[in-house]
């Protein structure tokens, strides 16, 4: 029975996606996502003690104020007795503080997702580097292992072909000319068989550099895009918009812990 040839291992470029779970990076997407629940919880409290503080009682009643604060408030409008009045200027103050106490807090999300985006990035081409020398480690390992497998057969092939010449010719010069023949014969393919796997190994090599090359541009795209999200993240000058009451942390998604590649959690 004809022996079976070892399959051989194909080397490619590890995954984006694979590199982004790798434990180092994962590490600090984890602690990045603890510190923004921490920083949610924070922003919650502050907001309900504020809103406690304004006589709100709900987030759906965000216009209702205690009597008391109606009382301050009409206190220093003594000329003013109309409600909607009262009321227009409480939802103001109500307005711009919890504004403000909501940009802080997206402030804040921001620079905590800028200051782990550097960490998370620089990680992460950590890997990519280590995974590359890896990889062609491992190729050059598997080429040097079919060039030691290409010389063992010659060196059978000789040896079998020596024992079949001595058993054929008697006579010492012509089994020593036989032999020196067929020791040429063999060895010059032994030399094609081993410039064949090298010129292999030379493209394979070129070929984990190229997919190596187009890792390090996902790289470079992806962060990119998450510095330019976290910019239109970061909120402007807008005291009381009642825009900043939509979101929070959100979901777990991007750069954070149990993704791939996106993005950091929205607000």
């Amino acid at each position: 029975m004809a022996e079976l040839e070892p399959v051989e291992l194909v080397v490619v470029a590890e995954s984006f996606d694979k590199l982004m779970e790798h434990k180092t990076v994962k590490k600090q997407r984890d602690k990045l996502t603890k510190k923004l629940e921490e920083l949610q919880k924070d922003y919650d409290k502050e907001k309900n003690k504020l809103e406690e503080e304004l006589g709100i009682s709900t987030k759906a009643k965000v216009g209702k104020t205690s009597s008391k604060l109606i009382k301050r408030i009409s206190s220093k409008n003594l000329n003013k007795d109309s409600a909607s009045a009262v009321k227009s200027e409480t939802d103001a103050l109500v307005n711009q503080r919890l504004g403000l106490l909501r940009q802080k807090f997206l402030e804040d999300k921001a620079n905590l997702k800028k200051q782990y985006h550097d960490i998370i990035f620089t990680s992460l081409e950590k890997c990519i580097t280590v995974s590359q020398e890896k990889q062609l480690k491992l190729l050059k390992e598997q080429h040097e292992s079919q060039v030691g497998g290409a010389t063992k057969l010659i060196h059978a092939q000789v040896s079998r072909e020596f024992k079949s010449l001595n058993k054929r010719h008697k006579d010492k010069d012509e089994l020593d000319r036989m032999k020196r023949e067929k020791r040429e014969e063999i060895v010059k393919k032994g030399v094609v068989e081993h410039e064949r796997l090298s010129q292999q190994f030379d493209k394979k090599e070129k070929e984990l550099r190229r997919q190596y090359d187009e890792l390090r541009k996902r790289f470079e795209e992806e962060k990119i895009k998450e510095l330019l999200k976290i910019g239109r993240e970061r909120p402007v000058s807008t005291a009381g918009d009642e825009s900043f009451e939509a979101g929070g942390v959100g979901g777990s998604s991007g750069l954070v812990s149990g993704s791939s590649c996106k993005s950091f959690p929205s607000s």
